[in-house]
C-alpha cells in the first residue's frame, strides 16, 4: 500500500497541511483557496487514482 509522507511544521493549521498534501499529489493551489477548496481538491485526486481511506 503506497504511503504518503509529508512534512508538516509544529503549529501548523489545518490548510497548511491541506497544502502539503497537494502540493505531494502536484495539484496546483493558491493562498485565496480556502481549506475546504484544497481539501476536495485532494480527495478527488486520491479517489481518482483508486486509493481508499481503509
Amino acid at each position: 500500500m503506497p504511503v504518503a509522507y509529508v512534512r508538516v511544521p509544529p503549529g501548523s493549521t489545518a490548510k497548511t497541511l491541506a497544502g502539503e498534501f497537494a502540493r505531494y499529489l502536484s495539484i496546483p493551489t493558491t493562498t485565496r483557496m480556502t481549506t475546504a477548496q484544497i481539501t476536495a481538491a485532494v480527495c478527488h485526486t486520491y479517489t481518482a487514482a483508486g486509493a481508499n481511506s481503509h
